[in-house]
């Protein structure tokens, strides 16, 4: 019975455990204007996703973030990427009543915006290793379509598992690890030279040939724990998912960018 009555309790309360907090907060507002080819849609979207900000703010979690843009043409129309990748020390859950939106005009300007109010769960989790940090060398501002893509990485802090993350026009995917680039446990102060193996080259090719740059982002995070992305596709939102799995004292993360000509 002791037994059961421990499993029970670790089952309920596990944040307890990993000296996390929990914070209900209410009524918070997010907006987002509705200009040129922004539909109401990703309006909305973007409205949730500042509301989620604000609510982390109003919880006293630590922000650091990265806002990252990219712009592509996709279908022949001019397509914006709002990339906001995080160390975000917490995670956010939309608790009832639902989210509630409006559209309106601002009289003083005549611009549309969307607005959303929420009500949230925000664990909050600012218990973080300032010693701990990644750093990335070695990435040229342009580069010419079809060269290799050479950087080196160095860990701080802590021996750290690396997961390379790569943006352009049309998402995210994984560049390391990789079938031929397995996860290795790198050292404190080993600079790393990418790409690790012989058998591969980072080639640079435009996702959409008709532009004539391409902005790409590399996010970079090093965690002191395997912590392994297994989803089958990879999005903003799923790589947000897994970091907040991921207890802020057990990673931290650097982003760099460049174009393609």
């Amino acid at each position: 019975m002791k037994k059961i009555l421990l499993l029970l309790i670790i089952m309920i309360f596990p944040i307890m455990f990993y000296g996390q907090d929990v914070k209900i907060v209410k009524n918070i507002k997010g907006r987002y204007q509705i200009y040129d080819n922004i539909s109401k849609e990703v309006a909305r979207e973007k409205a949730l996703e500042e509301a989620k900000s604000e609510a982390l703010r109003k919880a006293g979690a630590k922000e650091d973030i990265f806002s990252m843009f990219a712009t592509s043409l996709k279908n022949d129309k001019l397509s914006v990427f709002d990339l906001s990748s995080s160390a975000v020390c917490g995670n956010v859950r939309l608790i009832q009543p639902a989210p509630v939106y409006r559209e309106y005009t601002d009289p003083t300007s005549d611009d549309s915006w969307t607005e959303v109010t929420i009500n949230a769960e925000v664990l909050v989790d600012n218990k973080v290793d300032d010693a701990f940090q990644v750093n990335i060398n070695g990435i040229e501002q342009v580069y010419k379509e079809n060269e290799n893509l050479k950087f080196d990485l160095t860990i701080y802090g802590s021996d750290a598992y690396l997961t390379i993350f790569w943006f352009d026009g049309t998402g995210a995917s994984i560049i390391y690890p990789n079938v031929y680039e397995k996860p290795n446990l790198f050292k404190i102060g080993e600079k790393v030279h990418f790409p690790i193996s012989n058998l591969i080259d980072y080639s640079l090719v435009k996702s959409n040939s008709k532009v004539k740059t391409e902005n790409i982002y590399l996010l970079v995070y090093a965690t002191k724990e395997y912590y392994p992305y297994t989803e089958e596709q990879c999005s903003f939102p799923l790589i947000n998912q897994w970091v907040f799995n991921i207890k802020a004292y057990n990673r931290c993360a650097v982003f760099d960018s460049f174009f393609i000509k």
